[in-house]
């Protein structure tokens, strides 16, 4: 290859690698990264999904969605469905990068595979070189025009830790070629997902998302090598309300500064979600701009779509659709189901009921509905899915009448349990006798809850239900305290 062809390969591996960054005018040279343009794949750096992109690439610590094989392998692990996604994004001067992904969960583990694609059009000048050396008209006329493409294979293996913790791992195949030159490498990422306050204890779940992408030994272009653009990543996911939802993320390559993104999403209903999120570089240069999108929801399917201003290039487009379906459920499994229903084989508490629910099969969407009744007190709830443990339920109850000053206490309840805390759908029930409440002269509207362990009454909503003719229904849910007293004030 002569010179001026390699001159022309180099200028297009700087422009490859530098893409990532905002292109402006008003970026000073100073607040360049030193190592800018030092690595090679720089491709990878390109974030696939119009649902990410419109929410500044905040998506390190978001589940349940098959972009996780890109932003964190471990973000695949809740998957209790197959789900396969397609992603375009339509980039400036003829730059296209596309994304495949497709997710399948087993048992106690989830396997994921995608596939990238990057493509420069055949629109690149090859020159000869000949008469480079005359320097009265050393520019020959283009010879010919060829393009440039990327690859990259991803195979992904994620799994559940512990109810709040789940990693992921995702080894990679990375290809590079401009005009006949090709080039290989692989590469790793590292991923997990700490469920801070889960949805299943929590109105208002918080998650955090832990990422390494791109461990590798490093690409060789001709004679020269450089290294994988190697980034850290953690970002955090709060759902506000129902319809709200904040994420957060930093991100931090080799060869840049640090990257702030955030975003947010709102559904006013199930059908739409509106996105919009933008993403900043430390040490003056501008933001890359607010980016903003739509997303259309009906069933498993979706459609997703954002714009992304890209400074002097003008705006950039990207588009995704996904699909998730559940596996066929063979008669074996359907019995095995059944055999769980019957057996009850995850409770070992004396007077505790228990159902197994399962959304498809396998222990991956296993979940139980547990009901303990004893003592005129009732709880009951649902576990988190995947539960593989053994849950015990004891409940110490003191029906001794005591007076303190003017609050008489009906009943004091402690419950024991290998279960930390109950799950935010629990709830009690006890009854009052009406009986009882003539006797001693209390009224029903008087009821209060107080937490033995604060030595405090706990400020609960109570519900009372008064179908019953000879008693109360005193029903609660999610507690705060697991050793309590019912009492009455007089």
């Amino acid at each position: 290859m002569n010179k001026l062809r390699k001159k022309n390969l180099k200028i297009i591996l700087f422009f490859l690698a530098s893409m990532p960054l905002t292109f402006s005018s008003a970026i000073k040279a100073e607040n360049i990264h030193p190592d800018a343009g030092s690595t090679g794949a720089t491709f990878l750096k390109l974030a696939p999904g119009a649902s990410p992109i419109a929410l500044g690439e905040s998506y390190s610590a978001v589940t349940k969605d098959s972009l996780g094989l890109y932003y964190n392998p471990a973000g695949i692990a809740d998957f209790d469905k197959k789900d396969i996604s397609f992603s375009h994004n339509e980039l400036y001067e003829g730059l296209r990068h596309d994304f495949l992904g497709y997710i399948n969960p087993f048992d106690n583990y989830v396997l994921g595979f995608g596939v990238t694609v990057f493509n420069v059009k055949d629109d690149i000048e090859s020159r000869t070189g000949a008469g480079e050396d005359d320097i009265y008209d050393p520019i020959t006329l283009p010879a010919g025009y060829y393009g440039a493409n990327a690859f990259c294979l991803t195979g992904s293996y994620a799994r559940t830790i512990t109810e709040k913790i789940s990693a992921g791992v995702s080894l990679k195949l990375v290809k590079e070629a401009i005009e006949w030159e090709n080039t290989y490498s692989v590469a790793a990422d590292l991923g997990c997902v700490w469920k801070i306050r889960s949805s299943e204890e929590y109105e208002h779940p918080l998650t955090a998302g832990f990422s390494i992408r791109n461990i590798g030994p490093g690409i060789k272009y001709l004679e020269k090598s450089f290294s994988l653009p190697l980034s850290a990543n953690a970002g955090i996911n709060y759902l506000l309300s129902e319809k709200i939802q904040l994420l957060f993320d930093l991100n931090q390559y080799t060869d840049d500064y640090l990257n702030i993104s955030g975003g947010f999403q709102y559904s006013p209903i199930k059908l739409i979600t509106l996105r919009a999120g933008t993403k900043y570089r430390l040490y003056d240069n501008p933001s890359k701009g607010l980016a903003f999108g739509v997303g259309l929801n009906y069933n498993d399917l979706r459609f997703d779509y954002s714009m992304k201003p890209f400074n002097t290039f003008g705006v950039t487009h990207h588009i995704s659709l996904a699909m998730r379906y559940d596996k066929p459920v063979s008669e074996a499994e359907k019995q095995q189901v059944n055999m769980e229903k019957t057996e009850q084989p995850f409770v070992s508490s004396a007077g505790v009921i228990v159902e197994t629910i399962t959304s498809g099969a396998g222990n991956k969407n296993r979940q139980y509905r547990v009901e303990y009744s004893k003592d005129d007190l009732r709880i009951y709830f649902r576990t988190p899915r995947g539960t593989d443990r053994n849950i015990t339920i004891e409940v110490l109850t003191d029906t001794g009448m005591q007076e303190f000053g003017d609050v008489l206490v009906f009943k004091s309840f402690e419950i024991k349990s290998n279960l930390k805390k109950f799950p935010a759908n629990t709830v009690y029930e006890f009854n009052v006798s009406k009986e009882w409440m003539e006797t001693n002269s209390v009224s029903i509207s008087t009821i209060r809850i107080y937490d033995k362990e604060t030595r405090k009454f706990i400020d609960w909503d109570i519900n009372i239900i008064t179908d019953d003719p000879d008693l109360y229904r005193i029903r609660v849910d999610n507690l705060p305290s697991m050793n309590f007293a019912v009492v009455f004030k007089r």
